[in-house]
């Protein structure tokens, strides 16, 4: 079978959990035989072959970048970013043409910040024989932010009228899908609150991962080491972990925060906390190693997160948040 893969970023640029999970599906699949192909946005026009896998880059234009909104734009450039997010005329052609002359059979749709919703339309009037999937990671089509948060980080229960015309705009582009793959319930069940999706189109498959799952282990020593594994950014609880572990006793607690993002400098300050910085690859395989329990302490909606799915892997135990998919896999 030939399967097209579509997401903003690749390998090397792992931005977080979806590019991975696109990754190990991509050598997934092609280490079972099938074609696979993927398709995303980079800096500049390249073809490549990574971990066997094809992989076709487009360079993306400054007002069709997902690399994230420059702050220092006028408010037009800006205004034309988040309108290229959702309606991309000239990325999502050259795309979907490179797509139709691979020919798949299945179109895998990610993430397509940059590439636009538009591709879903182009892809379908070019191939209508192709089963379409889109396979959501976060809350982008109801939440200009993807995050169904508000400006001061606080969880959205309404949408406001931004939102709710882009849902609409978008919903009409997604009826070019065949099916819908969500990695939690609870996200599924937003999308479908907010949209005239089909629910039948849901298909609840949580995230997956290469090896078995290993049985928790226990610390035989007497210390214990605590693990902050994400984005140091507000909405994922940093802060309010930081005050949680400013206020413990104890004196067998090791604390650990790896990752990278503005509240940096609240954890290089704080004696009580061992910042690792960013890691990935084998770095961040020996770090789930070296820990015993992994935190999630979000105030956000998460879905599935992945490095739950990576702690578990590795016979950590999680403590997380009763929010949005965690509780699906923390019980």
């Amino acid at each position: 079978m030939k399967i097209a893969f579509i997401n903003s970023f690749y390998n090397p640029k792992n931005l977080g959990g979806a590019e991975l999970v696109v990754q190990n599906l991509a050598e997934g699949l092609s280490c079972l035989g099938h074609q696979v192909k993927v398709f995303t946005l980079d800096e500049k026009d390249e073809s490549s072959v990574v971990n066997n896998v094809s992989v076709s880059r487009f360079k993306s234009t400054l007002d069709a970048s997902p690399y994230g909104i420059n702050p220092n734009i006028g408010l037009l450039k800006k205004i034309i970013w988040h309108k290229n997010k959702i309606y991309n005329p000239s990325i999502s052609n050259i795309v979907s043409k490179n797509v139709e002359a691979f020919n798949p059979d299945v179109i895998n749709i990610h993430n397509i910040a940059g590439i636009s919703t538009l591709i879903f339309k182009r892809l379908k009037k070019r191939m209508p024989n192709a089963v379409i999937v889109s396979t959501l990671h976060d809350y982008w089509p109801i939440c200009y932010r993807n995050t169904l948060l508000d400006r001061n980080n606080r969880i959205v229960i309404r949408l406001n009228l931004i939102n709710k015309l882009r849902t609409i705009f978008i919903s009409r582009l997604l009826k070019y899908v065949d099916a819908f793959v969500s990695p939690s319930v609870f996200l599924a069940k937003k999308i479908q609150h907010f949209t005239n999706i089909d629910p039948s189109l849901f298909n609840v498959i949580s995230n997956g991962m290469y090896s078995d799952t290993k049985s928790i282990r226990f610390n035989e020593n007497k210390v214990i080491n605590f693990l902050f594994l994400g984005q140091l950014v507000s909405h994922k609880g940093v802060i309010t972990l930081i005050n949680a572990i400013n206020n413990v006793k104890s004196h067998n607690c090791i604390f650990n925060i790896a990752g990278k993002g503005p509240l940096s400098y609240h954890i290089e300050e704080n004696k009580k906390i061992n910042y690792l910085g960013f890691v990935n690859g084998e770095n961040k395989k020996q770090v789930l190693e070296d820990n015993d329990v992994l935190i999630i302490p979000s105030e956000w909606y998460e879905n599935n997160p992945l490095v739950i799915l990576e702690a578990f892997q590795n016979g950590m135990a999680v403590i997380g948040s009763d929010i949005g998919g965690i509780s699906e896999l923390v019980h």
